[in-house]
């Protein structure tokens, strides 16, 4: 949740951050530490994600407390939530309760599977929504070992990346409000926002009957072995392919007609290790990066092809 509020309001709006008496945010017990000295206020974790933001404790279990997150609730424009449904509405603090206090109040409720369904008591961490969405099956991209065991993103990548896909919710319901004057319930299922991750490959078998596996993610980027080890190339945008053309020194096969109509549409089709993915340096990716270039993914070429599968 927290990931959510410095996406958005980390300059722009006053935040209020709600903690439970005692143990407090579980970010304040992870690392890293200043001095490497574990204790809940030198958490580097929760001090990023925390930036800017006022802070009180409040126990919404007891009267006082629930009387004085209610006097917030009048306050707010926004409220971000991340317990059970079941749990909010025993407390009285459920979406239906809010609104009768504040017409205009935008819900945001951040929960593993959503707020209905069969799996919207579930509780789930980042470990099993990585795997629940489907990521853990394809990762890592491009791997030659497909009976290895499945890998999870690196860190709290995916709870990051349902913060975002909550904010982007949350501003247009407010945008929505501007318009019509009442807020809304904006219900976040983590498990599918993380599946969006992965809508590339979701779509290959509807359209081409095909089933993606790490050997090559549909979307994704791939390693490819250099003279001094690997590196992991992917470009989403123009700008970023053709500061990767100035690296390679602006070869020939790059301005091919042809190539360059495909790779005016959102992928490249040509498979770099068959150009020459050897030459280069990791040290090189340096002046990639200066070039704000970061990465960038090639693809065989099949002229239209679609018959053959990608690899």
């Amino acid at each position: 949740m927290a990931c959510y509020n410095e996406i958005v309001f980390k300059e722009a709006a006053e935040v209020i951050k709600i903690e439970r008496p005692g143990a407090g945010d579980e970010a304040r017990r992870r690392g890293p530490f200043m001095g490497d000295i574990p204790y809940p206020e030198r958490s580097g974790l929760f001090l990023y994600l925390n930036t800017n933001k006022k802070g009180i404790t409040l126990d919404v279990k007891i009267p006082t407390g629930k009387g004085i997150f209610r006097g917030l609730v009048e306050w707010a424009d926004i409220l971000v939530e991340d317990n059970s449904p079941k749990e909010m509405k025993e407390l009285g603090l459920d979406y239906e309760t809010l609104k009768g206090i504040n017409p205009q109040l935008i819900v945001t409720s951040i929960t593993p599977f959503g707020q209905t369904g069969p799996y919207s008591e579930y509780k789930a961490y980042n470990l099993n929504l990585s795997h629940g969405a489907g990521g853990g099956y394809l990762t890592p991209g491009f791997s030659p070992n497909l009976g290895r065991e499945p890998l999870k993103a690196r860190g709290l990548m995916d709870d990051f990346f349902c913060g975002l896909s909550a904010a982007v919710a949350t501003l247009g319901a407010l945008y929505a409000r501007w318009a019509i004057g009442v807020g809304q319930h904006v219900d976040v299922s983590k498990q599918e926002a993380l599946i969006n991750i992965d809508r590339g490959e979701l779509l290959q078998y509807p359209y081409y009957r095909m089933i993606p596996t790490r050997a090559g993610a549909f979307g994704g980027s791939s390693s490819r072995r250099c003279k001094d080890g690997y590196v992991e190339l992917m470009a989403v945008e123009d700008r970023q392919w053709q500061a990767f053309v100035e690296l390679l020194g602006n070869p020939e096969w790059t301005r091919i007609t042809d190539f360059a109509q495909v790779w005016a549409g959102p992928y490249i089709t040509l498979l770099l290790g068959f150009m020459g993915a050897e030459v280069i340096k990791i040290e090189s990716m340096k002046r990639l990066d200066q070039s704000r270039t970061y990465s960038l993914t090639l693809r065989r070429f099949f002229s239209g092809d679609r018959s053959i599968p990608y690899l």
